[in-house]
């Protein structure tokens, strides 16, 4: 029998050591929310009936709470992601300074499209890959779903609801003891790595320390500061007086002003 989506055995094992079969498990998480109910053959008479009764219970529950969207997948806001906008990422290629916006289809294509900082300036380049990366959302249709069994028939969000940057449902998640420890006590300030290909093939990594803030429609805005030029000390020193003039000027005027906040190296 193929592995049902979000159902399984509920058993118990007996004194003897057999197990028996006491009815069908639905469990399932929808948009941070746990959904579990055991289906017994006790209240419904036989197995057959009861696990009739789970794929319905589930496919109710795909219809009254709607899976994530494909689009929404990709808009989420992963661990690794540096630039505070998801598909959205700074790239160089040999002395040209980029900022990228990808995204994986379902066939398995990449696209890119890139902006230079050079041509259009560090705030243009990056807000530029931001609305590209919002037009591929739009070549993004469907739900996620793990097993073909699931039916595709649940309501989808309008398009004006979804949004480039989705922040992930976590129910107060246990502290992880692997993370990576925070580079600064400041919240808005650490460090990030930019990987560089040149054309022979030589890969070399820029360090910078960076400080970001967000503006009135809570796009982040960074500025980078380059640890080669100002050295480690000086370049977390400059990253965080920005990050603090920033909140101090949030705090005065309601709002950062997008040109204290830009996302410029220095």
């Amino acid at each position: 029998m193929t592995k049902l989506y979000a159902i399984s055995l509920y058993r118990r094992k007996r004194a003897d050591g057999e197990w028996v079969q006491l009815g069908w498990i639905v469990m399932m998480r929808r948009r941070g929310n746990l959904i579990h109910r055991r289906l017994s053959v006790k209240e419904f008479g036989s197995m057959d009936t009861a696990l009739q009764a789970a794929i319905e219970f589930r496919d109710q529950i795909n219809r009254e709470c709607v899976p994530l969207t494909k689009r929404e997948l990709c808009a989420t806001i992963r661990g690794t992601n540096t630039s505070g906008v998801p598909g959205v990422f700074r790239a160089r290629d040999g002395v040209q300074e980029y900022w990228k916006a990808g995204l994986l289809t379902a066939n398995g294509t990449k696209r890119t499209r890139q902006f230079s900082i050079k041509k259009y300036g560090e705030d243009v380049a990056f807000d530029l890959a931001i609305q590209a990366r919002s037009q591929l959302l739009d070549m993004v249709s469907g739900f996620h779903v793990h097993h073909p069994d699931i039916k595709n028939e649940t309501r989808a969000l309008p398009a004006t609801q979804c949004q480039v940057t989705r922040q992930p449902c976590r129910l107060a998640p246990d502290e992880n003891p692997y993370a990576r420890e925070r580079e600064c006590d400041v919240p808005g300030v650490g460090i990030t790595n930019v990987k560089t290909t040149t054309a022979n093939g030589t890969t070399y990594i820029t360090r910078y320390w960076t400080s970001m803030v967000r503006d009135k429609a809570g796009l982040p805005k960074r500025r980078y500061f380059s640890v080669a030029k100002h050295g480690e000390d000086e370049a977390k020193r400059l990253a965080v007086e920005h990050q603090l003039r920033a909140a101090r000027t949030t705090d005065n005027r309601g709002a950062t002003p997008e040109a204290t906040v830009g996302a410029v190296v220095a």
